[in-house]
């Protein structure tokens, strides 16, 4: 009885529908709406296009050979067949220390390096004045006063200690003399920094290094004080040749700071939403690039974490290209397959408006370590596009 009474109500219930609403036995379910619009906006099929192929006219490489920021607070000296290392210590003489010590004159200044880089041990690095000729490139460090050679040996308290030590010449002790006899910045603060050299294989020292001043006193007497350095950095750069073939390719380096550049031709873009009228919204674009790792000797980690950006402007300037992958890339990561995806729909939505025929796509290796031991280096192959866009109108 209950289910004949529930099926009755329904009946009455569609019946009270259609004549309220005016919908007869032919309505499709507003499909009427569709048909009568305009169909270059509501054409559901073509609603979305898809961008298989993009021109890669270039692609290169820009490598900033004298890069202060590439060390991340690590410290490399050496050279290899293809690479040349240098590092420096930055040691900060405050201006109470160098009131401590205005009337005293120093007599020696030994320095003590130490590694733990044991599968690259030298019998001596070399140490150069860096405070009063710093290096505007690789030039050859015989343009500049050398301070010390540092023989190896270990610490006898600790057989485990590796050492790196030995006394400044007559031209270090002078050059230290000079920062705290000058009157100038006896209230400043003062970094003094000594450059590392190897003349063998690269090799990884400690963060720190430490010299003990010993003074003489206005008073005859003899005194020893010391300064641990305050921070440290490296640069590593390529020797001319490999630099001239690496510029000819998209390589990325943590090692140099060498960065990918792709040149993208968008004229297939613009036109191929031109098309479509008021196709301007771009709803997502991926690129799917592969990229094969050169060099990671040092570390056992398959991945290599990087940034990227689109830009239509073309660097020439390694910092300003830096700067700006910094400021608007996007990270992603090198996780041992051959195929990455890139992301780029935030970058092509700025390009809508002014449509630049060339834009470029940046790639930089950020390091995986803050103390930057590893040296991954990337090889990158040409990028494939697939865009989707939709009618915003």
């Amino acid at each position: 009885m209950i289910k004949k009474i529930l099926y009755y109500s329904l009946i009455a219930g569609v019946a009270l529908l259609n004549s309220c609403s005016g919908i007869n036995e032919s309505a499709t379910l507003g499909s009427d709406i569709v048909v009568s619009s305009d169909p270059t906006r509501t054409d559901f099929s073509s609603i979305f296009s898809f961008l298989d192929t993009l021109a890669i006219p270039g692609q290169a490489s820009i490598a900033k050979t004298y890069d202060t920021v590439i060390g991340y607070g690590s410290i490399r000296a050496g050279i290899t067949s293809n690479r040349e290392a240098r590092g420096w210590y930055a040691f900060q003489i405050s201006s109470t220390y160098r009131k401590k010590h205005l009337a005293d004159t120093i007599v020696s200044v030994q320095l003590h390096i130490s590694t733990s880089d044991t599968a690259h041990l030298t019998d001596q690095i070399q140490v150069f004045d860096y405070y009063t000729n710093p290096l505007p490139n690789a030039a050859p460090l015989d343009s500049i006063y050398k301070f010390a050679a540092l023989n190896y040996s270990l610490d006898t308290t600790d057989d485990s200690a590796h050492i790196y030590r030995d006394t400044l010449n007559a031209a270090g002790r002078s050059s230290i003399n000079s920062i705290l006899k000058d009157t100038t910045k006896k209230d400043s603060t003062t970094y003094y920094r000594l450059l590392i050299s190897n003349k063998d294989s690269i090799i990884l020292l400690t963060t720190t290094a430490r010299m003990i001043i010993k003074y003489k006193t206005t008073a005859n007497a003899f005194i020893t004080d010391s300064i641990t350095s305050s921070y440290c950095s490296h640069v590593i750069f390529e020797n001319e040749a490999l630099c001239t073939a690496n510029n000819l390719q998209a390589i990325t380096s943590s090692e140099t700071g060498r960065r990918a550049v792709f040149t993208l031709d968008l004229s297939s873009l613009w036109s191929d939403m031109n098309k479509r009228t008021g196709f301007t919204t771009v709803l997502a674009a991926t690129m799917i690039i592969e990229d094969s790792l050169l060099y990671a000797s040092d570390t056992t980690d398959s991945t290599v974490s990087f940034r990227y950006c689109i830009s239509s402007t073309l660097f020439t300037d390694a910092n300003e290209l830096r700067d700006s992958i910094v400021t608007y890339g996007i990270s992603g990561t090198v996780t041992g397959t051959t195929k990455d995806t890139l992301h780029t729909e935030t970058f092509l939505r700025t390009l809508t408006e002014s449509k630049p025929q060339t834009a470029y796509l940046y790639i930089s290796n950020i390091s995986n370590s803050l103390e930057n031991t590893t040296c991954e280096e990337t090889l990158w192959r040409n990028p494939v596009i697939t865009g989707v866009f939709t009618n915003n109108q």
